[in-house]
């Protein structure tokens, strides 16, 4: 079965539809513009049995199917394609039941949609299946050219920090890894920007030679003081480390500067460069790694073609004080929850707390930046079209250092807090969405109550897993940890604006065991309850 190209080359992946209505197959198949994202349908079925001839018959990279179908219906379908291929599925039904999803969960079904299918969730799935896809073939074509692909996998799981500490030492010994005995080591993570320009027309076998010279270069850079692994088609990582010189910031910006310099002299792609911390351990790589993935973000701000690192900014936002922390919190909220009065009265209390506390202009800025990156993930996460929301006038963060007044600055992000809201206004809520409002208008009511995930699963017939996954996903913090939000928020509005004892407190919130609420509300503001109740009548 013949998969047409795309333009510039690139070949589409197959897709097989399944549904005995040939009404739903066109609807999915006229939904979108299905090469826009890598696919070609290629394929199509009226029930399970003629879908299982086709799957043997020919090579597909994705299957939607439906559920109830005459003879082998979507599940039994799923069960026995198993038996032979690990094809990517995504299950369609008209239907939200339990024992589905059970099924879906047990063998690997990329995700449930409900019937009719939301062009918003098929397109966001259609980008995160591609890119699977897209980073499995990249394996595939590292053991082509000989290119060490379970190096690269462990280097990748280490600095992400999937790897326990007893496993650090016995894979690296296993793989030949000799960095026993650094004692300083930084992470690097280097962008393609040439990917991104809109006149972009390479084909894949163009990018993959560029890659695999970049890599290269970068490599003989190095010089045995460094490991480069990929991370995906638009980045690879490295991690550079000393023996026994003292390193200092400006050591690893020149390296950075070297490789910048030689890849768009030799391989003449531009890249962005982000430089982690600095860390004395093995096992303290995640943490500069995770510093390298967050200064990467202000590329947004920054620019491409550009080297950036924590000393660009003075107060690193990691180390922002919990009370400007919060206040980023409170903005974002308040433009996820689309309210324009609750945003103008967090914006006006982050203000007020700069200027009561005098706050050096770097942290003001710094602050400003975070709120910036927090916005565009609230734009990328509901598949907004950042370039026309962040127009360089209202996005760029260079703009940002001319403003030499506390009270222009933040009314240029409250402008673009309301031009995000009113994005977020003009989107339909997706089924995961309208999920994570039904679950955080429960919490709402009956926070005082004995409440959990499961009892709310079972109110709104979804699997606990299965909900607590969705709820991660939307809100950015689990169900245990929203709830606990939720709940010292209104004990500390309790504790302020009422008389009563703490135990009456705890309870109306929903702790039964007064030590457990103390224990808990310590952790969450630092003080007692005693501690908090005084300080705010003091002040």
């Amino acid at each position: 079965m013949d998969v047409g190209m795309a333009g510039g080359g690139i070949t589409m992946d197959a897709v097989l539809l399944v549904d005995d209505e040939s009404g739903a197959i066109d609807a999915i198949k006229y939904a979108l513009d299905w090469e826009q994202y890598g696919f070609a349908i290629t394929g199509e079925a009226s029930n399970g049995r003629q879908a299982l001839e086709l799957l043997r018959e020919h090579r597909f990279s994705l299957m939607i199917t439906d559920i109830r179908m005459p003879g082998i219906n979507g599940l039994e379908l799923l069960v026995e394609i198993r038996k032979f291929t690990n094809i990517p599925v995504i299950i369609m039904s008209g239907y939200q039941e339990i024992d589905y999803l059970k099924t879906c969960l047990k063998y690997g079904v990329k995700d449930y949609l409900l019937k009719p299918v939301e062009e918003e969730d098929l397109s966001k799935l259609l980008v995160n299946i591609r890119n699977e896809i897209t980073h499995e073939n990249m394996l595939n074509r590292q053991l082509h050219y000989g290119i060490p692909a379970i190096t690269d996998q462990l280097m990748k799981k280490w600095t992400q920090g999937l790897l326990r500490e007893e496993e650090v030492n016995d894979r690296f010994s296993l793989f030949g890894i000799d960095i026993q005995d650094c004692a300083q080591i930084c992470c690097l993570i280097i962008e393609f920007d040439f990917m991104e320009d809109t006149k972009f027309d390479q084909t894949n076998f163009e990018i993959q030679t560029k890659r695999f010279a970049a890599r290269n270069v970068i490599e003989e850079l190095m010089d045995g003081h460094g490991h480069l692994f990929e991370i995906s088609d638009e980045r690879f990582g490295v991690v550079l480390f000393h023996t026994s010189e003292v390193w200092h910031d400006t050591d690893i910006f020149g390296k950075a500067e070297e490789i910048m310099m030689f890849i768009e002299k030799c391989v003449k792609v531009p890249i962005t460069i982000g430089i982690g911390s600095i860390v004395n351990s093995l096992h303290d790589a995640p943490k500069s790694y995770a510093v390298a993935e967050k200064i990467l973000e202000r590329r947004f701000f920054l620019g491409s073609k550009t080297i950036l690192s924590a000393t660009q900014f003075p107060d690193d936002p990691e180390k922002l004080k919990p009370l400007e922390t919060q206040g980023v919190l409170s903005i974002i909220d308040s433009v996820k929850e689309q309210n324009k009065d609750a945003l103008s009265f967090n914006i006006k209390k982050q203000k007020e707390q700069f200027l009561n506390a005098e706050t050096p202009k770097s942290l003001v800025q710094s602050t400003v930046v975070e709120i910036l990156v927090q916005l565009l993930r609230v734009v990328q996460e509901r598949g907004g079209d950042d370039d026309q929301i962040f127009e360089l006038d209202l996005g760029n963060y260079k703009n940002f250092l001319q403003y030499k007044e506390l009270d222009l600055l933040f009314k240029h992000v409250e402008d673009k807090c309301l031009v995000v809201i009113q994005f977020l206004s003009q989107q339909k809520p997706s089924q995961p969405v309208k999920m994570v409002l039904t679950v955080k208008q429960i919490v709402e009511k009956q926070f005082g109550s004995n409440l959990s995930l499961k009892q709310i699963a079972e109110q709104v017939h979804l699997h606990p897993v299965y909900l607590g996954k969705l709820f991660k996903a939307e809100e950015g913090i689990s169900f245990n940890d929203y709830l606990l939000k939720i709940r010292m928020e209104k004990a500390k509005e309790l504790l302020l604006y009422t008389d009563k004892k703490v135990y009456e407190i705890a309870q109306e919130v929903g702790y039964q065991e007064l030590d457990w609420f103390y224990k808990k509300f310590k952790e969450y503001t630092g003080v007692s309850t005693s501690e908090y109740r005084t300080n705010a009548n003091i002040n």
